[in-house]
């Protein structure tokens, strides 16, 4: 059946606030950001776009939650399947609400066994993608983030059809009252076959405590908890923990028949040192964490101003009332206080601060019990009384605030915005911090915010429930007892990037809270000692945190449960968060779009939905030509998994390093064999020959040895980067930035005098290639020089239109200075007729739509597809061509980290006769490889012969094996392979 007459596909994937509205339909998943956010009315499952006849709504057969944790940093993954039993099409929508701080990283959605990737634009650019795709009858959907944390999707789902949405997200999990909170809220509206949630928890700390619980909120507003939901196993010595919680069909049902609604909450906390904090670092970017305890309690110095006007009648007043009580109790006797009350008229309860004695503390309660809720609400006048009383009875000591209370606009005295956010600035004059708290939706959030930021403070939105006074009460938990003011981190500018670094001067440090800082090192020849100083003030004492960290970074941020490259991503996100931060507080122009072009470039790098951005997705028709469509992601068919156990295999191949070869030195990639071998006429592993041998006995002689002997067709391996992992004869030159060669080289056409040439020559690295032949399955291998910026030609097959070409560049995050010049092979090139498919560490390519490393699946045309599966990339050309690239880390083992590219042919046969290149030569039928001249000594030598020359070879391991085998011998062949290819290998440079 045609894809258009499977599903009509109209997305609308916008911010919506339809989290308390009625006419939300078939809401299937609603994501909280805690406990006190709101009161969830009752989804009425509604169908819409569905004629009359039709009640039954899709069914969900699936909701699997993962989320995966790294040192505070989360990545979560929602994967939904949705069933339309129906006979005619039926839509389904979909709510979800996002933690607040988080940003969504990837979308994508499968119909009909075709996955749409949403690809990320600048909110300008998707609109115009979108606007276009609809206005030409094409589905789309756009994502923007119109509010912090509401998203909306509907889809229309074909009769006796399904689709499948996958959604990833990525926070950082900060502390509040003294631990990390995750919190996953569920709400799918019925009741699923399968439903799971698990949550995997990487603290290298080490973690003192780890909680579940489940809780539910009552249509009266109670609340319901269940501590201890799910399964908790502590693992590695408590620095990692995996909680898990699959509600049966069952246990749904127990609870209602639409199913469990509820929030899956996870609170740990970890071990906080004394001194400078806790330092990590991979791959060149670096967290700090800044959390000490055991610290005294510093003086508060606090004026409540409070709004009394008419809209705070009712609920509000009482419990502000309520919230204030325990409030004032909190207080310590060191603590000075006051409260201000506004409406049209300001009043204030004494005429200075006063200690929190008992009896101020009494006195306080009885103004508090004696507000009443009525006329205007000068919030301006308010707020200069309480900063006028904060100035005059403040001695310098201890932290300052202003604490304001809200639920709207100003409607009397000064009422301009502008002036509100200039008077205030103007009188607190940086010696205070300014707390907002926005009560009920009335209120204007966003000015509260930007007033509360420019002053050193925070903003809060409290919802108008029966919860806020426990909303109130915490948040000022948050805030009332002050350690440290006036925090102030220095990092050493010859080992730090000190204009990457995000924000290093804090007003306050509270207690339970954490202080995070991020950013890069800069390269290093070694693993050096980085010294950090954090100075700080407590109650009259000036302090200094000192921190010597050793750079080489905790191998336990790389186990597979991991965040890929979390530090990096952590990086971004802290200052994305940080630019739009300012943008917001910024009152010029030419400042606010500086900061708006460094958060939309770092928002699209890092593949994040952010206010500046949106994620788009176009269903693209036959024959559509569009330039703008074009920009949209192509659909991707899925595979079957063929060829997963291959992957699977080459994946988990254990690292080896430590060896030491015949020269001497110890190097952490080919070894040399060390097959014990007695005499005898047996050609079996420890029965080597004596005396030459044949082809034939040599290719039983291998097998027995260890090799994987294989049908034949030949493949290979690019298995760099082998100047930092082969022995001593793989060397490392230095040579000036501009060189000038003249050589004569032999050629396939003879001797030819090459050019002078201009390249970076600062360095030369060395690739490894691991060829298979054709004759008998033996291996042979040989290294290739590369500097920064060679592209070599891999694979030319005139007559089948391929070209394959590589290209070598340096990794300049790397910490050591000599090995992030290297060159690795980071970018590979696939050209099949008029299409491009382009691999990097980072993405993939397909035409002008971005890919990244996830399963997925594409399919061209019926003679080309892609599929993605864990770290290969697998291209298949027709039925008879199919190359492998893998992704690879070095060194193993290693925080530090570079990712590059190695690539296999792993179906070879449909190659034509005019196939070269630097691999695609060994693919031509007329190409002969044997092996003779067995030598036995401290090593096994031979003679490869191809057709007729005669190439030296020594039989090692290689550092990569081949896929499917722990480790793989191959015949090595020195000087460049020459002799094994073709001419000289500067011939296949692409210049």
């Amino acid at each position: 059946m045609e894809m258009d007459a499977y599903f009509a596909l109209v997305l609308v994937l916008i911010a919506s606030w339809l989290v308390n509205d009625a006419s939300a339909a078939s809401a299937f998943l609603t994501m909280k950001r805690n406990s006190f956010d709101e009161i969830e009315k009752p989804q009425e499952r509604v169908e819409r776009g569905v004629e009359s006849a039709t009640h039954i709504k899709p069914e969900i057969t699936k909701l699997n939650v993962r989320s995966s944790v790294t040192s505070r940093f989360s990545s979560t993954t929602v994967t939904s399947v949705l069933m339309n039993h129906a006979e005619t099409a039926a839509e389904a929508v979909f709510i979800f609400t996002l933690p607040e701080e988080a940003f969504i990283a990837n979308f994508s959605m499968e119909i009909d066994g075709v996955v749409y990737p949403a690809e990320i634009k600048e909110k300008e650019v998707a609109s115009q993608i979108y606007q276009e795709a609809r206005s030409k009858g094409q589905s789309a959907a756009q994502v923007k983030q119109k509010s912090e944390k509401d998203f909306t999707v509907s889809v229309n789902v074909a009769k006796k059809s399904f689709v499948t949405f996958e959604l990833i997200y990525q926070e950082m999990l900060r502390r509040k009252l003294g631990y990390f909170e995750h919190v996953t809220s569920v709400r799918p509206g019925q009741v699923v076959k399968e439903m799971s949630i698990e949550v995997v928890i990487i603290e290298v700390q080490g973690l003192l405590e780890v909680n579940s619980s489940w809780v539910e909120r009552r249509h009266n507003g109670d609340e319901v908890t269940k501590h201890d939901v799910g399964e908790i196993q502590l693992q590695d010595r408590h620095t990692k923990a995996v909680l898990r919680y699959a509600p049966t069909v069952d246990e749904q049902r127990q609870k209602s028949e639409d199913g469990i609604q509820g929030e899956f909450i996870i609170r740990y906390d970890v071990e906080h040192p004394k001194t400078g904090g806790e330092f990590q670092i991979v791959n060149g970017y670096f967290v700090h964490y800044f959390s000490p305890e055991g610290l005294p309690a510093v003086r508060k110095n606090v004026v409540f101003v409070i709004d009394v006007s008419g809209s705070m009648s009712g609920r509000k007043i009482q419990q502000t009332k309520q919230a204030m009580f325990t409030i004032l109790d909190d207080l310590r006797e060191i603590d000075f206080f006051n409260i201000v009350k506004f409406n049209s008229e300001i009043i204030k309860w004494q005429s200075s601060l006063k200690r929190a004695s008992p009896e101020n503390i009494g006195s306080g309660k009885n103004f508090i019990d004696l507000l009443r809720a009525h006329g205007a609400t000068n919030l301006h006048g308010g707020l200069m009384e309480g900063i006028e009383l904060l100035h005059a009875g403040s001695d310098n000591s201890g932290v300052s605030m202003v604490v304001m209370l809200t639920d709207g606009l100003p409607t009397s005295g000064v009422t301009s915005f502008g002036r509100i956010q200039t008077d205030v600035k103007q009188a607190i004059k940086g010696n205070c911090s300014l707390f907002n708290i926005g009560f009920g939706d009335d209120v204007d959030y966003s000015f509260l915010e930007k007033l509360a930021l420019r002053n050193d403070g925070l903003a809060r939105k409290i919802y108008d429930d029966s919860f806020a006074s426990i909303q109130l009460k915490g948040f000022f938990d948050e805030v009332s007892t002050p350690l440290l003011h006036n925090i102030v981190f220095n990092y050493p500018e010859n080992l730090v990037e000190l204009n990457s670094v995000t924000q290093t001067t804090f007003s306050n440090y509270f207690e339970g809270t954490e202080i995070v800082v991020s950013g890069k090192l800069k390269p290093s020849n070694r693993n050096d000692i980085l010294d950090v100083t954090i100075a700080a003030n407590s109650m009259d004492v000036h302090l200094e945190f000192p921190l010597t960290i050793d750079t080489e970074p905790k191998v336990e941020l790389l186990s597979e449960d991991a965040v890929d490259d979390f530090a990096q991503r952590l990086w971004a996100y802290l200052s994305i968060k940080e630019l739009l931060q300012k943008r917001n507080i910024s009152d010029n122009q030419s400042e606010r779009d500086d900061l708006k072009d460094k958060a939309l470039q770092l928002s699209l790098e890092y593949h994040f939905v952010t206010p500046l951005t949106s994620l788009i997705v176009v269903k693209p028709e036959n024959g559509n030509s569009s330039k703008i469509a074009k920009q949209a992601q192509q659909p991707i068919r899925k595979s079957s998994g063929a060829g997963s156990s291959a992957s699977s295999a080459s994946a988990s191949v254990p690292y080896r390093s430590g060896r030491r070869n015949s020269f001497g030195s110890s190097y952490s990639g080919f070894v040399p064999a060390n097959i014990p071998i007695s005499s005898g006429g047996s050609y079996s592993a420890g029965k080597p020959p004596v005396q030459k041998t044949n082809s034939k006995s040599l290719q039983h002689f291998m097998s027995g040895a260890g090799v994987v002997v294989s049908p034949p067709r030949i493949e290979y391996l690019l298995a760099g980067p082998a100047s930092q992992i082969l022995p001593p004869y793989f060397k490392t030159n230095t040579r000036q930035q501009t060189t000038q060669v003249t050589t004569t080289r032999p050629t396939t056409q003879g001797t030819t005098t090459s050019q002078p040439t201009q390249r970076d020559r600062t360095s030369v690295g060395v690739t490894h290639y691991l060829v298979r032949s054709p004759d008998y399955g033996l291996f042979v291998c040989f290294n290739i020089e590369g500097y920064p910026g060679d592209v070599y030609r891999l694979i030319q097959d005139p007559k089948r239109g391929i070209n394959v070409k590589g290209e070598l560049s340096v990794t300049p995050y790397y910490l050591n200075a000599e090995q992030s010049k290297l060159p690795f092979l980071r970018k590979i090139n696939v050209e099949y007729r008029n299409a491009t498919i382009v691999v990097t560490p980072s993405y993939m390519k397909v035409e002008e739509v971005v890919l990244f490393w996830q399963n997925i699946h594409w399919r061209g045309d019926q003679h080309l597809s892609l599929t993605v599966t864990n770290d290969q990339v697998r291209v298949m050309i027709g039925t008879d061509i199919t190359l492998v690239v893998m992704r690879h880390r070095y060194p193993r083992g290693s925080s530090n980290q570079v990712y590059y590219l190695g690539l296999y042919v792993e179906v070879g046969r449909g190659f034509s006769d005019e196939v070269h290149g630097l691999i695609g030569q060994f693919y031509r039928r007329n190409r002969h490889i044997q092996v003779t001249d067995l030598n036995f000594d401290q090593s096994i030598k031979s003679t490869v012969h191809v057709n007729s020359r005669q190439v030296p070879v020594t039989l090692k391991y290689a550092d990569e094996p081949w896929p499917g085998t722990i480790q793989t011998q191959c015949w090595f062949a020195d000087n460049n392979g020459m002799g094994l290819i073709d001419g000289w290998h500067g011939d296949y440079l692409n210049v």
